[in-house]
This record gives structure tokens, sequence and C-alpha cells, in this order.
């Protein structure tokens, strides 16, 4: 399985404070042509349902063999969510009352996890985005509070997922967009999947 890299234009948009809490943003579109909707990976339609978290990596994966199970098991959120899709995309604030001396999060890279289930624990395909030029947490030591009041539309790099055209497109007005992210699934349900279309083939013989 090949994964591509694309520039993708989910943005951490804003990283602020607000009532003693740290607070980001994120989303993967800005208009109704550029962004690029996160779509299933049985039908390459855009999803309606998911979960998502930004967080970091203590050990960033090996992208090339890397499953959703490994990468979750490497990675710490910042905060989780779910989230109805707005046909494949998402736009999501959420804030955490870090305390103070709290530096756990403190210059570390800000990766975000899309999954298809409630859960990204209970998800079976996922994939993952790392904002290019990066984004870091600027915790500060001793108040908890991030530095930062904004950062505006910038592209993100898918590091997980499959580029490709949309079957269907968003339900916003006018929207096209010509490229999406397929979430990736884990290699045993990749496989069934594989192996029931190879048992229908020959039922049809």
């Amino acid at each position: 399985m090949k994964l591509l890299k694309t520039a993708l234009f989910t943005a951490i948009v804003a990283i602020g404070t607000a009532q003693g809490a740290t607070t980001i943003t994120v989303k993967n579109f800005s208009n109704a042509s550029t962004g690029v909707p996160i779509l299933s990976s049985a039908t390459a339609d855009p999803v309606t349902t998911g979960s998502y978290a930004p967080g970091f990596f203590t050990t960033v994966p090996n992208w090339a063999d890397a499953t959703p199970q490994s990468i979750l098991a490497a990675f710490t959120p910042f905060k989780e969510g779910s989230t109805w899709f707005r046909t494949g995309l998402f736009n999501v604030t959420l804030s955490q009352d870090l305390a103070p001396g709290d530096t756990a999060y403190t210059g570390k890279n800000i990766y975000t996890l899309v999954g298809n289930g409630a859960t990204l624990a209970g998800s079976t395909t996922m994939a993952v985005f790392l904002a290019n030029p990066v984004v870091k947490f600027p915790i500060v030591p001793g108040t908890g509070l991030a530095t930062a009041s904004s950062v505006t539309e910038v592209a993100n790099e898918v590091v997980y997922g499959r580029l490709m055209t949309p079957h269907s497109q968003s339900s916003i007005t006018g929207s096209s967009y010509a490229q999406g992210v397929q979430l990736v699934p884990e290699a045993s349900t990749a496989l069934l999947g594989a192996l029931g279309a190879l048992g229908l083939l020959r039922r049809r013989r």
C-alpha cells in the first residue's frame, strides 16, 4: 500500500488563551474549492461522521508501514472530539485547562488525527495531518497558557492517507474539490475487503 503525501489546506488556524484554557482550532478547508475533504476508505465518498484530535507523537511513526492501531498507540492527544462532518469537511475548536507548570506539550509538533469511529480508539480507518509550516504547542511553563493568539490559514501535509478524486462532492453549494484524503484501514480490514471482492468475482464467474 502506497501512502501519498500532498499539501492539504487543513489548518491549525487559532491557538489562543481564554479563561486559563489553551484553545486549538483545526479545519481542512477554507472555501468551496480550497480544501481536501475526508473520504471513506470503502467508497471514496466524503464522510459524515468521525472523530478527531490534535496532539503530538513522542516517536513519529514510520508512515510507510504504520497502521491506525500503531499510530494511535504512539499518539498523545491534546483533546479528542467527535463531530458531524459536513460531507468530509470539518472546522472544530478544542479547549483544555492545563495545570500551571504543565510542559508536556511545550514545543511539540501539532499533528491532527481523524478517524471513522465515534472515538479514535474505536476507529478502524484513519488519516494524519501535519501543518506545513509546522505549528508547535507554545505552552508557557508556570502558566499553562498558550502564547500565540492566532495562526492564520496554512497548508497542511497529509502524512498518512490516500489522495484521490472524491466519488461525490461536499454539500456546500458550488463545491468543487479536486482531491480528497481517503482514510486508511487496518491491514486486516483491507485484507477482508479484498477477499470479499475476490469471492464476489469468483461467484460471478
